[in-house]
C-alpha cells in the first residue's frame, strides 16, 4: 500500500445510507430541487418525518422538525406536497444539540428559495411580501456568492 497517497477518512468510511448525512455535503452548500416526498420513520426512535427526495440525487433528507419548519417558512405552506419543484440550499450546521452533544447536521438554509411561479406567490403572501423570509436564528450570514454551489455527488 502506498502510504504517501492522500486519504480522507470521510471517503474511506463513506456512508452507504439512503439518507443524506452532514459528511456527504461538508464543505459545500448545494442547491437541490425537491422531486417528491414521503412520510416515513427515521432514526433510532422511529419518529415519523417528512422525507425529501431530490432530483438527480440518490440520497434523501429526513426532515427533522427544524428543517420542516424552515420549509414551511420558505414555501408559505405546511403541506409537503407544495414543496415539490422548489429549489433549496443545504448546508452543514456544526453545532446542533442532539442527545446532549453538539453534532453536525444537514440544514435547509433560509437564504435561498426558488419555486415555480404559483408557489412563489404563496410564499410571498405568507412572508408578507418581504424580500427575505424571516431569519429568527441568524442563519443568513452568508450570501449566495459565498457558497460553493458545485455539484455534490450524494
Amino acid at each position: 500500500m502506498d502510504n504517501t497517497k492522500m486519504f480522507n477518512v470521510d471517503e474511506i468510511y463513506k456512508s452507504n445510507s439512503q439518507f443524506l448525512k452532514a459528511a456527504d455535503i461538508k464543505g459545500y452548500r448545494p442547491i437541490v430541487e425537491i422531486e417528491d416526498f414521503e412520510i416515513g420513520e427515521v432514526g433510532a426512535e422511529k419518529k415519523p418525518q417528512v422525507i425529501l427526495k431530490f432530483k438527480n440525487k440518490d440520497k434523501k433528507l429526513g426532515c427533522n422538525k427544524t428543517n420542516a419548519e424552515r420549509m414551511a417558512v420558505l414555501s408559505g405552506s405546511k403541506n409537503p406536497a407544495d414543496w415539490i419543484g422548489a429549489k433549496i440550499r443545504l448546508y452543514v450546521d456544526p453545532s446542533v444539540e442532539f442527545q446532549g452533544k453538539k453534532v453536525e447536521a444537514v440544514r435547509i438554509s433560509l437564504e435561498f428559495w426558488e419555486a415555480p411561479q404559483r408557489k412563489l406567490a404563496a410564499a410571498a403572501i405568507a412572508t408578507n411580501a418581504k424580500s427575505q423570509p424571516p431569519d429568527p436564528e441568524g442563519w443568513n450570514e452568508y450570501t449566495a456568492e459565498d457558497s460553493k454551489d458545485g455539484d455534490v455527488p450524494f
